[in-house]
């Protein structure tokens, strides 16, 4: 995949349903937070994907995978883009899920801005916010 490609499918995951691929979770101590997934439903067909589970092939995927790091995974390559690289994609994917109640709220707008000034991004075109 080239990072363009990669690109037009993370903006198209903001809008469509895809993102975000988050749960509450509860800490030991009782404490909330959100806990990112890379498949949503944990299945291999799930269709709610994090920034890195775009790239993970169904036939790569299992439930355990949800308790793996990046770094051992099978990932679809993307031309030109790093595992640190990745990580950033995926930091403001994490960032762009904010908690309210106890629910996981989207904010998309967020998200497109925060990959848009990544430097891994600098020589995509691109979607701004309010416009995709």
């Amino acid at each position: 995949m080239t990072k363009q490609e990669y690109y037009d499918l993370l903006v198209r995951s903001a809008h469509d349903g895809t993102f975000p691929s988050a749960e509450i979770a509860q800490e030991d101590n009782g404490r909330d937070f959100i806990k990112c997934l890379y498949r949503g439903d944990k299945t291999p067909r799930s269709q709610c994907r994090c920034a890195i589970g775009l790239l993970i092939r169904d036939e790569n995927y299992g439930d355990w995978v949800e308790n793996e790091p990046v770094s051992f995974l099978v990932l679809d390559p993307v031309d030109t883009i790093s595992l640190d690289e990745l990580l950033e994609i995926q930091g403001c994917h994490d960032d762009a899920c904010t908690q309210k109640d106890s629910e996981v709220v989207w904010e998309r707008d967020n998200f497109l801005r925060d990959i848009n000034a990544l430097p891994c991004f600098a020589d995509v075109v691109k979607v701004a916010p309010d416009a995709a």
